[in-house]
């Protein structure tokens, strides 16, 4: 591996070089030879220039991907065949091999064009709702917190040791649920009064984002404090 820094006025340059040799099934002599007549270098390089763009290239290829603060082009030679600016993405050409969906996630549903055997069809798709289970564990403690809850930017559902769905917290963990979650969201949960007098609590966040729900899944988010005796 070979590297060359290059500190111009307009530029500066960074290039990365190997050399790669094909395999050659042979004897020993001829594989060295053939080595020696088949060795091809190969470069890649990450250059900036005095506008702030940053090239991601390799010297035997004639794709380039340019970089700034506020876009991402692809390039092929000259042409900038895609990019990425401004929430938006402008393709010269694109291909979709299976499914394209117009629609957000905003609770109304998705309009799906899909590929069939007599060609392109147009489709309407409800959203898909799962669910997110709660779970909390305190370990090192003998009773759990008397008022400890947790809430959460979903609704305004709130958990605590009476109305917990199973477990005791203790050996085996409380555990809440919420369903009908819209699909791709994800749901941030806080925990309260959780802190011990005469103990240091260790382990989960006081604050723990989910996972995005998937459809028809109820996926885990655990809350887990361990507490050690204050010396």
């Amino acid at each position: 591996m070979i590297a060359e820094a290059e500190l111009t006025p307009e530029e500066f340059s960074v290039m990365f070089g190997e050399t790669v040799k094909p395999d050659v099934d042979s004897s020993i002599a001829e594989v060295q030879t053939n080595l020696d007549n088949y060795q091809q270098g190969v470069s890649n390089y990450m250059r900036y220039d005095n506008t702030g763009t940053l090239t991601l290239g390799k010297t035997d290829n004639n794709f380039q991907t340019q970089l700034t603060n506020t876009k991402m082009a692809f390039m092929e030679g000259s042409s900038e065949v895609a990019y990425i600016s401004n929430q938006s993405m402008f393709i010269t050409t694109a291909r979709v091999t299976d499914t394209l969906s117009l629609g957000t996630n905003n609770g109304y549903g998705y309009f799906d064009w899909v590929v069939t055997p007599t060609g392109l069809g147009l489709k309407w798709r409800d959203p898909g709702f799962g669910g997110i289970k709660v779970t909390m564990r305190f370990s090192g403690i003998g009773t759990v917190p008397a008022n400890f809850y947790i809430s959460n930017n979903y609704n305004s559902a709130i958990f605590n040791a009476a109305n917990a769905e199973a477990g005791n917290g203790i050996t085996e963990p409380f555990e809440w649920t919420i369903n009908g979650i819209q699909e791709r969201t994800a749901v941030t949960f806080t925990q309260h009064d959780v802190d011990v007098s005469g103990y240091t609590r260790t382990g989960s966040e006081t604050t723990i984002t989910s996972d995005t729900v998937l459809t028809d899944v109820v996926i885990t988010t655990p809350f887990t404090n361990v507490y050690t005796p204050t010396t």
